[in-house]
Order: structure tokens, then C-alpha cells, then sequence
């Protein structure tokens, strides 16, 4: 009896011992292989292309400048040199995101929460939007996301152990946190709060004043990259922060100062609103309960972490309360990671406390599995179509419609991020249409840009002005085009052509009219036959800098069939209209065949598409 006694024991701890080594392993194979598998193979929205050509140029990306991410990613995409550079740097993002699970999934267990619970919680954390998004596409975020639980493990082994070696560790890598996205900078009141709610003794003068003076020097270090960098004049230079003023005006992020404490009540309202549904989305309804009842049960068992990770929690939405406006409402949901890092710890708090209760009735391995498994394939089930972005080109697409329509030499006008960021990317990361003069209108007017621009736009024998319209009047023998399509800049000229997804300006007396069957020819040879049928993909209507991407069909094909009507060609006209109409409902397509019917006097016609615009608009 004895004999087996031993025996018994010696077995579950080797089971023991492998299930401690064994889950976390397969947890971050499996979630690195759904990463790689729903990747897209090249940038995607938003700043993926800009970040991706600072990365490739060792450049300079947008304030704050993420330099440990440019220095780690960069480090990496040489691992791969046989991908595309962009599909390097989203398998980065992909591996750093898998660790951060593990690294979380070790949390939990040192917060007492078992391996259930912990594994349940951290592949809820894996398959939520948010996270799941930034793991398959080269952004900043990940790698903060990385940081910031990395720095709660040493955290809490500090707390253990008492070895102020580990505290000392701790500003190390939080100065390299703070050097991915100053969102890691919510670590602090989460470690302040701590601290002072579990021993207030462990916060000494001189602990402070180590931990502050090795967090400051490596955080200069870090951000002595840009100026640095800078002055070397990367292909790829945002805001030149190479001396003092321009580094202080860059770091201070002067160029956005309109947006911060800009928020009115309603405002507040409808952004508190959305975040209540970005945390609904990010975990589903069914797991923000599950949440709920971990942070009742930490308030029971566990008040330190609860009241460190509220805090979190509440500065996150302070912060993001008092940067941007009612218009960036929809770039909200990236910032939240922090956030939800603390929500999978009190998911995980409350599926423990619920097991609890239930072991006396049923098979602690059913349970386990049921735990492990139930709430995040929930949140799998829903998310998983709509982030499979496998062999998704789109973004590079768009932007190779956009190039082929434009002549050599020609001169493009662009804004947003999507698409300037990825004519950055195609030019110099792919090198394609570097002949192409790529101006920014939203930078344009900056000195910085103003400055770099210049260089280039003299070297190619062209006039150099100070303004977008004294810059088109100066070079008007030049073909000049832009994408924004409703953009005031169209109103500067006695004319404009449709051309594919872009305009050429045409200033008084720069030639004769263009021909109106050329205009026409060549609008018909780019829109025969082109297949636009990956438009109509509806997960196209959840993503907004996707939606903007459709919006540029539908505007071009809605503007080019107005210009053929208002010049004679209406069956012409109103067959690109309804193309338009045929990729989405819009406003523009449905609004302008309203009009056109009403004055050819096909009022049942004009009053069916005013039906649908109204319906639309609801």
C-alpha cells in the first residue's frame, strides 16, 4: 500500500511538472500559428506602411517615434530575408504577441490562479479583436503589450523575493517599454498602487530615487536614437528631430496639441460609450461578466492587484478622454491593450473562483477542460472570420491601382494614413514608381516637410512654392493629380479629369480642354473588365481604414460618372453610377442618380433612389 502511495505521488508530480512546462509551451505554439496563418502576406491599414518604411530605413516614423520597436524589428527582419519586408515584420509582431501570452499565463500562476484559469484566460486574451489584430500586423503596440507584462512578472517577483536587484531590473525594462508607446507609461500607477495597498514599507527614498535616476538615463538613451538617427538624414525622415527645437517640438508631439483636453460633454459621452463596446468586442458580452465577477472576487481575495488594475484601467480611459476628438473615435480601440492585459486577469480570477464551487460535483479534469476551452472558443468563433486576412493584398492593391493610371514623372497629391503610408512603402521599401513626386497635403504645409520636398522637387527641375495652389500655378506644365477626391484643392482649378482613382488638375490656359472621348477612352480601358469583386467582402464594413479604401471606388466611379452626365454622356454617366452602386450603397452614387433622374424628369426613378438614400442614412 505503501509502494503505491509512492508511486502514485511520484507520478502526478511528474505530471505536475510537465503540465507547468507543457501548457504554457503549447499555448504560445498555438496562438503563433493562428497568428501566422491569418496574417496578411504584406501592410495592411492605417500607419503599417509608414512604420514599416521607418523600420526598413532605419528612419524616423511619427511622434513619439518608437525606437526600441525600429532597433528590435529591424534586428529581426533579417532572420527572413526571403519575405516580403512587411510580411517580416507581421511574423515579428505575431512571435512577440505569442510570448506575451506566456508571459501572462506565468502571471496568473503567480497570482495564485490555476492552470485552467489561467490558460482559459490567456487564449481569451489571444483570440480578442484587439489583440489578435495587433499580433498579425506590424504595428507598435504588441511589442508594447510585451513590455508591459513583462514588467509586471519581474514586478511581482520582486514582490516575492525582496531583492532590490529585480526593482532595479524593473526601470530597465520599463524604460524600454516607454520606448515602444507611451501607453506603457499605465504600468506605473498599476505598480504605485500596488505597492502602497500591499506594503507601504517597500517605498523608500532610496528605492525611488535609484529606480527614477536608471529609469531616466536608459529612457534618454533610448530616445537619443532620433536626433541621432536623424541627423543622418534617413530616406525616411518624419519631422527631422535632428536639433534641439525640432527634437523638443517632435517628442512634445506639438503637432497634434489641438487634440489633447479637446472634448466637449457629448463628446465624453459617445467616447465612453464606444470604449464600453470596444471592451464588449474585445471579450464578447458573455466574457465582460465573467470579468465583473473577477473583479468582485479580487475585491474579496486579492486587493492589491484589483485596485492596481482598475487603476490601469481607469487611466487608460482618461488618457484616451483626453487625446482627439469626436472624429477619432475609431482609432480608439487600438490603444487599449494595457486594459485588456488587466481584464484577462480578472477573467481568470473569476473562472478559478467559479471552479471552485463546482469541484464537489463535478471530475476536476472535465472542469478544467470545460474552463479551458468554452470562453475563448466563444470569443474565437466570433472574431476568427472576421481577422482572417490570409492572402489579404488589399491595401497593396489599392495603392498599384492608384500608380498605374499615373504617367511618368507625374506629380500625386495624397493624404491619410493609409494611403500615404503605403506610397511610402512602395517607393522606397518595394521601389516601385520612384519616379513618381509623392506630396502629402497634410504635411505640406509643415516646415520640416516643407524642407525635404524641396530638395527633391528642385532636383527634378520643378518650382518650388509654399502652398499647394501656388505650387500647382508654378509647375502648371506639369501633370499633376491628386486622390482626394472631394478635397477643396479640386476647386482651385477651371478643371478637372477623372482618371481611375485619381484627378488631374488642369489650371486656365495651361492647355486646350482635354478631349472629351480621350478622358473617356482612358477611364474605360482602366475600369473594363477590373474585378472588383473583393469589395464586396462585408468584413470590409467593420474595419474603418478599410471602409476608406472602398469609399475610393465608389467616390471615383460616382465623380466619373457625374463628369460624363454634366458633359452629355448620361447613359454613360449613369452606367458608372450604378458600378458605383453595384460595390456598396453610398450616399454619393445614390444622392447624384437622384438629382439626375429629377431633371430628366424620371421622377419614380428619382424617388426609388431617394428611398434608398434615406435608408441608407438611418
Amino acid at each position: 500500500m505503501k509502494l503505491n502511495e509512492n508511486l502514485y505521488n511520484f507520478l502526478f508530480f511528474r505530471f505536475a511538472a510537465r503540465k507547468s512546462f507543457l501548457i504554457p509551451v503549447i499555448l504560445g505554439l498555438t496562438s503563433f500559428a493562428i497568428y501566422i496563418f491569418t496574417m496578411p502576406p504584406s501592410i495592411y491599414t492605417g500607419d503599417s506602411g509608414e512604420i514599416a518604411t521607418a523600420v526598413y530605413t532605419w528612419g524616423i516614423p511619427h511622434p513619439t517615434g518608437f525606437p526600441v520597436y525600429i532597433i528590435l524589428a529591424k534586428s529581426f527582419s533579417y532572420l527572413l530575408p526571403w519575405l516580403e519586408f512587411a510580411h517580416r515584420l507581421n511574423i515579428f509582431s505575431a512571435l512577440i504577441s505569442s510570448i506575451t501570452l506566456v508571459i501572462l499565463f506565468f502571471i496568473l500562476r503567480k497570482l495564485g490562479v490555476r492552470y485552467s484559469g489561467s490558460l482559459a484566460a490567456s487564449l481569451s486574451l489571444a483570440f480578442g479583436y484587439t489583440f489578435w489584430a495587433h499580433a498579425e500586423t506590424l504595428q507598435v503596440y504588441s511589442l508594447t503589450a510585451f513590455f508591459f507584462v513583462l514588467t509586471i512578472l519581474i514586478f511581482l517577483h520582486w514582490l516575492k523575493i525582496k531583492k532590490d536587484f529585480y526593482f532595479y531590473i524593473l526601470a530597465v525594462v520599463s524604460s524600454m517599454g516607454t520606448g515602444t508607446h507611451l501607453t506603457f507609461l499605465l504600468i506605473f500607477p498599476f505598480i504605485f498602487i500596488f505597492i502602497l495597498t500591499k506594503d507601504k514599507t517597500l517605498i523608500t527614498a532610496k528605492r525611488i530615487f535609484l529606480f527614477a535616476i536608471i529609469f531616466a538615463v536608459m529612457t534618454v538613451i533610448i530616445y537619443n536614437y532620433i536626433p541621432i538617427r536623424a541627423a543622418q538624414l534617413p530616406e525616411f525622415n518624419w519631422g527631422n528631430p535632428s536639433n534641439k527645437e525640432n527634437f523638443i517640438y517632435y517628442i512634445t508631439q506639438r503637432d497634434w496639441a489641438f487634440k489633447m483636453s479637446n472634448r466637449n460633454f457629448g463628446s465624453w459621452r459617445l467616447m465612453l460609450n464606444e470604449t464600453l463596446g470596444l471592451f464588449s468586442r474585445e471579450f464578447t458580452r458573455f466574457g465582460l461578466i465573467f470579468i465583473l465577477i473577477g473583479v468582485a472576487s479580487a475585491f474579496i481575495k486579492n486587493r492589491p492587484f484589483l485596485y492596481a488594475g482598475l487603476s490601469v484601467i481607469f487611466f487608460n480611459i482618461l488618457l484616451m478622454g483626453n487625446y482627439g476628438n469626436i472624429q477619432d473615435m475609431d482609432k480608439l480601440w487600438r490603444y487599449f491593450l494595457p486594459s485588456y492585459i488587466v481584464m484577462a486577469a480578472f477573467l481568470a480570477i473569476a473562472i478559478d473562483g467559479i471552479l471552485k464551487l463546482f469541484r464537489k460535483y463535478i471530475n476536476l479534469t472535465i472542469s478544467d477542460i470545460l474552463a479551458a476551452l468554452i470562453i475563448p472558443a466563444v470569443i474565437f468563433a466570433i472574431h476568427a472570420d472576421n481577422l482572417n486576412r490570409h492572402n489579404n493584398f488589399l491595401v497593396l492593391k489599392i495603392t498599384r491601382d492608384i500608380f498605374e493610371i499615373l504617367p511618368q514623372r507625374s506629380i500625386l497629391f495624397i493624404g491619410g494614413d493609409t494611403f500615404s503610408g503605403v506610397a511610402n512603402y512602395t517607393q522606397l521599401v518595394l521601389k516601385e514608381r520612384r519616379d513618381l513626386l509623392i506630396l502629402d497635403v497634410a504635411l505640406i504645409t509643415r516646415p520640416w516637410y516643407k524642407e525635404q520636398k524641396k530638395k527633391e522637387i528642385e532636383k527634378r527641375g520643378l518650382k518650388y512654392a509654399n502652398d499647394v495652389y501656388d505650387f500647382i500655378i508654378n509647375n502648371k506644365n506639369e501633370r499633376i493629380f491628386s486622390l482626394l477626391h472631394n478635397d477643396s484643392l479640386i476647386k482651385i482649378s477651371d478643371d478637372f479629369f477623372p482618371e481611375g482613382l485619381v484627378f488631374e488638375y488642369q489650371i486656365k490656359n495651361k492647355k486646350e480642354s482635354a478631349n472629351l472621348l480621350e478622358i473617356k477612352q482612358i477611364n474605360d480601358k482602366f475600369w473594363q473588365n477590373r474585378n472588383l469583386e473583393f469589395l464586396q467582402d462585408t468584413r470590409i464594413d467593420k474595419d474603418p481604414s478599410l471602409k476608406e479604401i472602398v469609399m475610393l471606388y465608389t467616390s471615383a466611379l460616382s465623380n466619373l460618372g457625374v463628369y460624363l452626365v454634366n458633359n452629355g454622356l448620361t447613359k454613360e454617366g449613369v452606367s458608372y453610377l450604378e458600378k458605383s452602386l453595384n460595390i456598396r450603397e453610398n450616399e454619393l452614387a445614390l444622392y447624384d442618380l437622384m438629382e439626375i433622374n429629377n431633371i430628366l424628369g424620371n421622377q419614380k426613378k428619382s424617388s426609388d433612389y431617394k428611398n434608398r438614400l434615406n435608408v441608407l442614412k438611418k
